[in-house]
């Protein structure tokens, strides 16, 4: 899992986490609020109704007009109960129906049926006429003995309620939309510095880039630092590598002169063919030094169509007296990242060997696609051991003694191809009936 992918995960289920528990604590507060303050109204109406108690002969009785009048309007939401000598006395507004009767005296809630009719209240309360109706009580045991209960309809605080549950979710929702889409957005504008690192890292690759560049996050900067450093001193050890290489074939060239100008002409054919090995193995490790030095692979861009093409000019005059056919599929003009002697060796190598094996025709098709170069040389030829051909051969081995050659061609061509970052593959031609090698090579990018 990337960084960018577990910081997003994490951040967002802290998020989910903090809105949930946000949205729990905020649900709750508003219905403990107005609960409270119903509590409150409820303890002064109990003072009003608890002033407006008279007892004559045993018998409990409440003066008129010192009862709220809401407890009066049937259908209003608030109810009274009051027990004592063996008699109750219910509120107009309870249409007769006397309130349960708390276990213990305070405030709690409680539900009584419905009236079967209601009238709608002043404050847009209608009672149904089925189911529960959800009240808070207030229990008030009384001096004389008896029990008082008050009580309001929660129908209206539930509905609220429900208003406000539902548009808080929704507006939650938005909330943690919109921060988890900028917390994404954050997180993307604070990872830029790593994605730019990666992307220098790619340029280095690709040789457009000598070191990389100093980020702009601090915590990044002794990472590049490191690795320029090491970059450094890598660069240090393979330049002193390639240049005594370089120095060493140069400097046996003459004397390897000097001993072929002191031997007797003509030289037996074992020593000639000695000497002639030595100097190609001296003119292959220049190459080798050539193709190491820094800017020849990917910075310039040759325009590959005029030079295989002089290139299939020469394979048709070196085979002319088996009059093969060289054939070429190619865009008109192909840029590659190659340098032309490179080319011509790679292309040359690999055309004369299937020259030497056609029967008839030679066949070079180029695909640039996808950020990289297919190249396909084919023959009509017999065929060879594929498997043999995919394996790493020692230098100089040959796979078939009756054609000529050195036994390097392909040496060559795998030295060229690793140089360059590609690959090489052997396979029979589906086409041809030959063999195909297949020669793929990264291109750069537009």
């Amino acid at each position: 899992m990337s960084l960018y992918a577990r910081l997003a995960w994490w951040l967002g289920a802290s998020l989910a986490l903090l809105v949930l528990l946000h949205g729990f604590v905020t649900e709750r507060a508003p219905r403990l609020t107005t609960e409270d303050y119903i509590a409150t109204r409820l303890e002064h109406d109990a003072e009003w109704l608890t002033d407006a108690l008279h007892i004559e002969a045993g018998r409990p009785w409440l003066e008129a007009r010192l009862i709220p009048p809401i407890y009066q309007r049937p259908g209003s939401g608030h109810y009274y109960t009051l027990v004592l000598g063996g008699q109750t006395l219910t509120s107009p507004s309870s249409s007769g129906r006397a309130l349960p009767m708390p276990k213990t005296s305070g405030v709690s809630e409680a539900a009584m049926p419905r009236a079967p009719q209601a009238e709608s209240s002043g404050h847009g309360h209608t009672a149904q006429g089925h189911g529960e109706e959800p009240l808070l009580i207030l229990r008030r045991d009384l001096p004389e003995g008896g029990t008082l209960l008050l009580a309001e309809s929660l129908d209206d605080l539930e509905a609220h309620l429900a208003t406000f549950r539902t548009r808080f979710i929704a507006l939650s929702l938005a909330l943690f939309l919109l921060l988890l889409g900028g917390q994404f957005l954050l997180l993307r504008w604070l990872l830029q510095p790593v994605k730019q690192l990666e992307r220098d890292t790619k340029r280095l690759e690709r040789n457009e880039l000598q070191q990389l560049p100093h980020p702009r996050l601090n915590e990044l900067r002794p990472l590049v630092r490191a690795l320029n450093a090491l970059l450094e001193r890598q660069t240090r050890r393979i330049e002193r590598s390639r240049h005594a290489l370089a120095d060493l074939a140069h400097a046996l060239k003459t004397p390897l002169a000097a001993l072929r100008q002191s031997l007797p002409s003509p030289l037996p054919a074992a020593a000639e063919a000695a000497l002639q090995r030595i100097e190609e193995i001296i003119q292959r490790e220049l190459r080798h030094a050539r193709w190491s030095e820094p800017g020849t692979t990917g910075l310039t861009l040759l325009d590959a169509a005029p030079t295989l093409e002089e290139l299939l000019q020469t394979m048709r005059l070196v085979h002319r007296d088996r009059e093969l056919a060289f054939e070429m599929r190619a865009p008109e003009h192909l840029l590659l990242p190659l340098d032309r002697e490179d080319l011509l060796e790679l292309f040359g190598n690999l055309l004369d060997n299937a020259g030497k094996w056609a029967q008839t025709r030679v066949r070079l098709t180029l695909r640039p696609a996808e950020g990289q170069l297919t190249a396909l040389i084919e023959d009509d030829g017999p065929g060879a051991d594929t498997e043999r051909l995919n394996q790493d051969t020692p230098r100089g081995q040959r796979l078939d003694e009756s054609r000529p050659g050195h036994g390097l061609g392909l040496s060559i061509v795998r030295q060229i191809v690793a140089a360059y970052g590609g690959s090489l593959h052997f396979g029979p031609s589906p086409e041809l009936g030959g063999l195909r090698v297949e020669v793929r090579l990264p291109l750069p990018a537009r």
